[in-house]
């Protein structure tokens, strides 16, 4: 099997786009402004509300995965929406700049057993060069879409969309973000070319994730990859 090794490189100015959507809903008070477009979503959640994460969820794993407890009463400064694969996706920005809520539902907006993930910035790539994108994008053996991904330290991750055989092409999405009600910000328009990959971790813990997206968005064009794991809704509450 056929798989690349992560490159580290941490300076892309254009990903700061992301990072500002992300990051700029902070508010005094506590909670961001939630204006009438902030209707609540699925398992309740919605852009100026507020989450609480059950810490053991996370001490369980904290030997064998990257994801770190995010925190609790934390802020969501902004949703995100796609169609992917003929559903919804969802995700939700928290105001740390680092972490968001993931939910895949149904076509009646149910949501989908096993699709509640958190996924966390892990490392963020600005190609230079046709060959750079080549790296990550080439038709032949391009990182995002080979049926194995390998960090830099070792780590190997397994396609979990489509699994097995040869390199597929990355799934296509356009994501729209949508801030807090209030936050005097306008809405982005982001496009992915992404594929997710997953290696178990020990009984009871689930799996860890590797989100790879070439990213497109503000006339900027990036590699995101973000490290993620299951969410039980039971231990996640929503304020």
């Amino acid at each position: 099997m056929s798989f690349r090794v992560m490159g580290a490189v941490m300076k892309s100015q254009a990903g700061k786009a992301v990072d500002r959507v992300r990051s700029v809903f902070s508010s005094d008070s506590g909670h961001a402004s939630r204006g009438p477009a902030d209707t609540p979503g699925p398992l309740g959640l919605v852009a100026g509300g507020m989450v609480t994460f059950t810490e053991t969820m996370f001490i369980l794993r904290s030997e064998e995965s990257a994801v770190e407890y995010p925190g609790s009463n934390k802020i969501i400064g902004a949703h995100g929406t796609a169609t992917l694969q003929g559903q919804s996706l969802h995700r939700y920005y928290l105001e740390d700049g680092r972490s968001t809520i993931q939910v895949i539902t149904d076509r009646s907006g149910k949501p989908i057993p096993g699709e509640l993930k958190l996924f966390q910035a892990f490392d963020e790539v600005d190609p230079a060069t046709g060959a750079d994108w080549d790296f990550w994008m080439s038709d032949e053996d391009g990182s995002i879409g080979l049926d194995q991904f390998q960090t830099r330290d070792g780590v190997l991750y397994d396609r979990a969309w489509s699994p097995g055989g040869g390199r597929i092409p990355p799934v296509r999405f356009t994501e729209t973000i949508r801030p807090a009600g209030n936050s005097g910000m306008s809405s982005a328009m982001v496009r992915h070319e992404a594929m997710l990959y997953k290696r178990p971790l020990s009984d009871g813990n689930g799996a860890e994730y590797m989100l790879l997206s070439a990213v497109e968005s503000g006339g900027g064009a990036w590699v995101e990859i973000q490290v993620g794991v299951d969410l039980d809704p039971v231990l996640l509450e929503v304020v």
